[in-house]
């Protein structure tokens, strides 16, 4: 899902921000991955994509259960750059995403 350019109804606004808040929330979240995990770090896994979710998915499980064993976090001697943003120009254009878009602003931010 993509932010709504130039929101012009409180639905829209509130949209837009619950997006901009969970999407910090995932950007820490791959990046504290991506520190723990270096194999995540790049232009994807070099596998087949079944694999590459196991992989994905099992660092998840470790990194779950390294917060939950209180673990010391790796130093962040790295710097992850996101090329996400890169992915969404034109997204507005999309027919099928404006419509799911719309469907969840009308339903869920009423």
């Amino acid at each position: 899902m993509t932010p709504v350019l130039n929101p012009s109804t409180d639905q829209e606004k509130s949209y837009n921000n619950a997006h901009v808040k969970t999407r910090v929330k995932i950007e820490m979240l791959n990046g504290q991955l991506k520190n723990k995990f270096r194999c995540l770090i790049g232009h994807g896994l070099a596998m087949k994509p079944k694999r590459a979710c196991d992989v994905i998915n099992a660092c998840c499980i470790l990194f779950n259960i390294s917060k939950k064993l209180r673990e010391p976090d790796v130093e962040d001697d790295i710097q992850v750059i996101d090329e996400a943003d890169d992915a969404f120009h034109g997204a507005e254009y999309n027919i099928g995403g404006q419509a799911a878009r719309s469907h969840i602003i009308n339903n869920f931010f009423v």
